[in-house]
């Protein structure tokens, strides 16, 4: 059995890192960049597979450090510091 928990903008309480991090990277932006390292399919075992990936942590520390810039530039808190 699968369970995928879906968070709401409007309902959860979601740090303002967390979104500028969902808006930074967005599902095309995630799929291009998951392809280009060698995933396209998406069943259940290569969706696990997928986001433990080598790939996974890398597009992960991209976004952290884009969200960080960001936030330093306009004198936003960092996710370290919420």
């Amino acid at each position: 059995v699968h369970i995928s928990f879906v968070r709401s903008i409007e309902m959860d309480g979601i740090r303002k890192w967390e979104l500028k991090s969902m808006i930074k990277g967005g599902n095309k932006r995630a799929r291009a960049f998951f392809s280009k390292h060698g995933f396209n399919s998406s069943g259940a075992q290569n969706i696990n597979k997928k986001y433990r990936s080598t790939a996974a942590r890398k597009y992960r520390q991209i976004l952290e450090r884009e969200v960080v810039s960001s936030a330093a530039s306009s004198g936003n808190s960092t996710p370290s510091a919420s």
